[in-house]
């Protein structure tokens, strides 16, 4: 499946800390894509089940309210099965549980490794648009910690 060549790559950034967000909406938003923000995985929660437009969530793992970056991430794959996911944290992985195919930067990261890292996600499920930001990143140059990938027996 492909995203058509004239669409934008959509990304859901979940993230409580203001300047934390600010930061990487920017960052993506130079960087071509498109952005929607939220500060708690309820706020998330409720735009990803409205049906509005989102290819990527990035979320942080530690989030105030109910929900964590774990749990909302597995929800969000119930009602967006193809939906990529980057994890970010600045704390130990203690618990939880990642989605298969998902990816895990590890705080403090640059900002450009969010956007490298998308571009990963949506080459790798073969959700590249032809042209725009989302072009295919050489492998060697891919600077997270992935998650092993899980896949389909």
């Amino acid at each position: 499946m492909s995203l058509g060549s004239s669409d934008e790559v959509t990304v859901l950034v979940v993230e409580d800390e203001p300047l934390v967000l600010d930061m990487i909406s920017q960052e993506l938003t130079d960087q071509g894509f498109a952005v929607r923000e939220a500060d708690t995985a309820e706020a998330a929660l409720s735009i990803i089940e409205s049906g509005g437009r989102v290819d990527v969530l990035f979320t942080d793992i530690c989030l105030p309210g109910e929900m964590d970056g774990w749990r909302l991430a597995a929800m969000a794959r119930k009602c967006k099965p193809q939906l990529s996911v980057i994890y970010a944290t600045g704390y130990a992985l203690d618990c939880g549980e990642a989605v298969p195919g998902s990816i895990f930067l590890k705080k403090p990261y640059r900002p450009s490794a969010i956007a490298t890292s998308i571009r990963a996600l949506l080459a790798e499920s073969g959700r590249c648009p032809k042209r725009g930001p989302a072009y295919l990143p050489q492998r060697n140059q891919h600077p997270v910690i992935g998650f092993p990938r899980q896949r389909p027996l």
